[in-house]
């Protein structure tokens, strides 16, 4: 039962990043207009919006984990989410400001199912299933980073990309792997 709510879990986070890469193939943003005259292209612009729901998906995971899990990593490793997202969602906010890209302020519809999957569980049953959604959430966001720098046009969506990339989602993926192991999840 455990495994395949996990399955669930994974499964949902993947559907969210599939969805991602698709709109960013496609070549138009979500209101669906073809890329404008600025730098910006449509991949520009759905990691900016990626990148702020997904903080804000994180900030609200992190004080779920504050105040529900069992594990002294796993309450630390939510106080790193909180303060690190708030940082990203921050440079985030303001390179979408200076682009002139209306950004969402709360988790996608996804993300915002996955927190209610979340709120199910306390305890050990919390630990394993937040860090299982961690590990999986990260592992997404390394590869949204890594396709903006790819085929995104503007150099200071791409250095923001480049940025959180390397001081959030690649330590926070390495953490979430490193605890999620050391978890008696079975």
């Amino acid at each position: 039962m455990r495994i395949r709510w996990l399955a669930t879990v994974v499964a949902l986070l993947l559907v969210g990043s599939v969805t991602f890469a698709a709109v960013a193939a496609s070549g138009h943003d979500r209101d669906g207009a073809r890329e404008s005259a600025s730098d910006l292209n449509a991949m520009d612009k759905e990691f900016l919006k990626s990148a702020a729901a997904g903080s804000q998906f994180e900030i609200i995971g992190g004080h779920r984990a504050v105040h529900h899990a069992s594990s002294a990593k796993v309450i630390h490793f939510g106080h790193r989410m909180i303060k690190d997202h708030s940082l990203e969602y921050q440079k985030v906010l303001t390179e979408a400001h200076h682009e002139d890209v209306a950004v969402p302020h709360e988790p996608d519809p996804e993300q915002k199912k996955t927190l209610k999957v979340m709120a199910m569980f306390s305890a050990r049953r919390f630990d394993c299933a937040y860090m299982a959604i961690e590990y999986t959430d990260h592992t997404a966001d390394v590869a949204e980073a890594e396709l903006e720098l790819a085929e995104g046009r503007d150099g200071s969506v791409q250095q923001l990309a480049r940025w959180v990339l390397n001081n959030v989602y690649k330590p926070h993926l390495a953490l979430a792997s490193d605890i999620l192991l050391s978890l008696n999840c079975s």
